[in-house]
């Protein structure tokens, strides 16, 4: 994939560097300053001597469009320095209400060090509108260190750090739940309205008779090496003896973190007789068993999928903390 439509002085490179050397491809992203920026300066240093020199600017619809690619080749550990500086219109408070525009001015810049990788790479680099100017007074940062998020931190991302260049890394940012060079997805199916706890096989759930008069089960997933948000968390569930199908859902909701690089989701209500009679479609469930299955794909298509067997108590759980909601 090349995304360089928008640097006109850089042509795509191709994907290994040249003999004895290695690429390193700079992802640049800044959805937020599409409009607020009238263009952002790259340039990268390979060994001191400047190896790339591409402009990003704003489109016929008046925007930058972001991401954006420029690739580096060289020796592997040879030092690699990204400078970008963002411009655009001076802060207002700078000009009289009568002035005429005013040229652009820098009002970002980022900074990024590291080396040369051994295969090819991409380090990530997100421009911040945080890092705009406060006022009239740009932010500046001491040597060695670059705006991120509106605060000075270490310009250097050592080369461990580096991913494993793919086409669909604009996606496919690492996040607590998916981190850098993660391995397969991982995931475990559990129970919980409140918080994750496992769920043993042929463990019995009691279905609960909810506030509009269906009825279901609380389930949760724990996992890991899938994207934190936007996942989509799909439900499905069949009786092995009778082949008879719950009505499936799913839900899009924001992984919660957890222990061991691990993260969950909790209080899925997954309602068994949705789409049926539900004063009497929900008696077929009770007292046989049920195989559950949870399958999670995030935005970058990548899918878990587990299934675990769960009984269904003979008896309603009903909200009272009676049995008036069991009928015959």
């Amino acid at each position: 994939m090349c995304l360089l439509a928008a640097l006109g002085p850089v042509a795509c490179s191709p994907s290994s560097g040249p003999s004895g050397g290695s690429s390193l491809v700079v992802g640049v992203t800044g959805e937020d300053l599409r409009t607020l920026l009238e263009s952002v300066k790259v340039t990268a240093k390979v060994n001191g001597e400047v190896a790339k020199e591409a402009t990003v600017v704003r489109d016929g619809d008046g925007v930058l469009r972001f991401p954006a690619e420029v690739t580096l080749e060289g020796a592997p550990g040879a030092p690699v320095e990204v400078t970008l500086v963002g411009y655009g219109a001076p802060p207002v408070a700078t000009r009289g209400p009568s002035d005429p525009p005013a040229a652009s001015v820098a009002l970002l810049n980022r900074l990024v060090t590291t080396t040369m990788p051994k295969e090819k790479s991409l380090v990530r680099v997100q421009l911040d509108s945080r890092c705009l100017p406060i006022g009239t007074d740009p932010i500046q940062c001491p040597g060695g260190t670059t705006c991120q998020g509106g605060r000075c931190v270490d310009a250097a991302v050592s080369a461990s750090s580096l991913e494993p260049y793919a086409p669909d890394w604009p996606t496919n940012a690492p996040d607590p739940c998916r981190p850098a060079n993660a391995g397969p997805p991982e995931i475990a199916i559990g129970k919980g309205q409140t918080d994750y706890s496992s769920l043993a096989p042929n463990e019995t759930l009691k279905m609960e008779l909810g506030p509009q008069g269906g009825h279901h089960i609380w389930i949760a997933v724990r996992l890991r090496n899938l994207k934190q948000a936007g996942s989509r968390t799909a439900l499905s569930a069949v009786q092995p003896t009778t082949g008879l199908k719950a009505t499936p859902t799913a839900f899009v909701f924001t992984l919660d973190t957890d222990e061991g690089g691990y993260c969950k989701l909790y209080g899925l209500r997954f309602q068994l007789d949705a789409g049926g009679d539900l004063g009497t479609a929900y008696k077929a469930f009770l007292g046989k068993p049920l195989d559950v299955t949870v399958e999670v794909t995030d935005v970058a298509g990548r899918t878990a999928t587990a299934t675990q067997r769960v009984n269904i108590a003979d008896k309603l759980l009903c909200p009272d903390g009676t049995e008036k909601c069991n009928t015959p």
